[in-house]
């Protein structure tokens, strides 16, 4: 008997995101799947709702096709006992059972390996090393937000010239904690040293795919994947914040892991912690999209020539800490050929909840001394009157205060409003005020910007 373990996801969107699309024409076609029943393998070339198929590749090795052995004793390197499950929660095509925020059931994945138990029914070895891809069609499903439990290397979605979809996911496993009944343990709102996880896999691989009821939800969203050990994930539609655009999400895992599954690794009061991995991959267009929400124009070629210089970045976060304090998260981005790579670099899941921002390229990022960072405009043209809000483009928790002109002749500020007078090089000093363990920390940070 096939067991499934389905992602604990959901999904918010914009308040103003909720209406929904007509259907497909082609869905009166479409027999749709029973609850939690596994796609079956694709037989005709019309069949929808089926894998197309499912391959694993050693380390060091060549792909080779999977298909479920007849027993569990049929098992060895190159084609690991692999139970693959493809589902849908409840779906019944697109316009007929969207949540209150506009969300589709999700399709989820699970693959898994039912003779990876030598140990214990909390500890389990998993699946075989390696890569593993799938290729599904999913009908009118149109799988736009892809979160991968492992390690995500691509994906793509077709969709064909009857309107209906095909997705294919190449990922690896990782070490997963799984935690149910003690999640409330885990969350930033309620988080408890003793957030443990109740079973351990090695070697995991899970996947939920999130349909938006709304085009333009999808439209915004349209490639965008995270890569997690999270067992708990609550995306939200990208945002405008103030002059950047955001990308929230509530994140959390165990913090421990069961006795006796890791032998290596941080450590916290001799107990073992939970290895964390939260990436995120946005395709240039999805960023474009998104600064669209925050009225910021720019193009794909632009952002890509932009952080083709290291020292050049759009992109920043946030997480919360165990203290349940917002505080600013260095990341890590790899620039791509269509997207980027944006790594968190979380230790572990003491209720991340991370946050993603993202700048117009027309803008630098001053960091002060105490952590909280501007996102200052590069420039501004003479006669021009800005905000000092716009003009600096606090991150979240930081207040703008006293600003003072060190260029009189170039610019001058009059009350919240900075004037540019002439060209040059405008140089100003702001007072910025962020928090740091419940209590107020004042900096200055000296800003430059070229008056044109």
């Amino acid at each position: 008997m096939k067991t499934f373990a389905k992602m604990m996801l959901s999904t918010l969107t914009a308040g103003s995101m909720v209406s929904l699309d007509a259907s497909s024409a082609n869905a009166a076609t479409l027999t749709y799947p029973a609850l939690n029943a596994s796609f079956p393998s694709c037989t005709t070339t019309d069949q929808e709702f089926c894998v197309e198929s499912l391959s694993f590749t050693p380390d060091g090795g060549t792909p080779t096709q999977v298909t479920e052995p007849a027993t569990s004793s049929q098992s060895d390197t190159s084609k690991p006992y692999l139970n693959a499950g493809f589902f849908f929660s409840a779906y019944t095509g697109p316009s007929t059972n969207a949540d209150g925020t506009g969300l589709l059931p999700t399709m989820n994945a699970n693959l898994f390996n039912n003779s990876g138990f030598p140990r214990s029914a909390a500890i389990r070895d998993g699946l075989a090393e390696g890569t593993y891809t799938y290729r599904l069609r999913t009908g009118d499903f149109d799988p736009t937000y892809v979160v991968i439990q492992g390690d995500w290397i691509n994906h793509t979605v077709e969709k064909g010239a009857d309107g209906y979809f095909t997705l294919e996911v190449t990922a690896r496993p990782l070490t997963f904690l799984s935690v149910s009944s003690n999640i409330g343990k885990c969350l930033a709102s309620n988080w408890k040293t003793d957030c443990e996880g109740e079973t351990a896999t090695r070697r995991w691989l899970g996947g939920a795919f999130v349909m938006h009821g709304n085009a333009q939800t999808r439209d915004v969203s349209r490639g965008t994947a995270i890569s997690t050990t999270a067992s708990y994930i609550r995306p939200s539609a990208p945002a405008a914040n103030g002059p950047e655009a955001k990308q929230r999400l509530t994140v959390a895992g165990p913090h421990f892991v069961p006795d006796g599954f890791l032998t290596s690794g941080k450590t916290e009061n001799g107990r073992y912690l939970n290895p964390a991995v939260y990436k995120m991959y946005l395709p240039y267009a999805a960023t474009v999209r998104s600064l669209a929400l925050a009225n910021i124009t720019t193009t794909e070629d632009g952002i890509k020539k932009y952080l083709a210089d290291p020292k050049n970045s759009i992109y920043s976060g946030t997480i919360v800490n165990e203290a349940g304090i917002t505080v600013k998260k260095d990341l890590t981005v790899t620039a791509m050929e269509k997207g980027v790579l944006v790594n968190f670099n979380l230790d572990t899941f003491s209720a991340p909840n991370p946050t993603l921002y993202m700048s117009n390229p027309d803008r630098v990022r001053t960091t002060a001394t105490s952590g909280a960072a501007i996102s200052p405009l590069r420039a501004v043209k003479k006669g021009q009157k800005v905000s000092r809000t716009t003009l600096l483009g606090a991150s979240p928790g930081t207040k703008i205060g006293t600003t003072t002109s060190k260029s009189p002749k170039v610019c001058s500020i009059a009350g919240s409003t900075v004037r540019a007078l002439k060209a040059g090089t405008c140089n100003l000093s702001v007072t910025i005020s962020t928090m740091s363990g419940g209590k107020a920390v004042l900096s200055k940070v000296n800003v430059s910007v070229t008056v044109k």
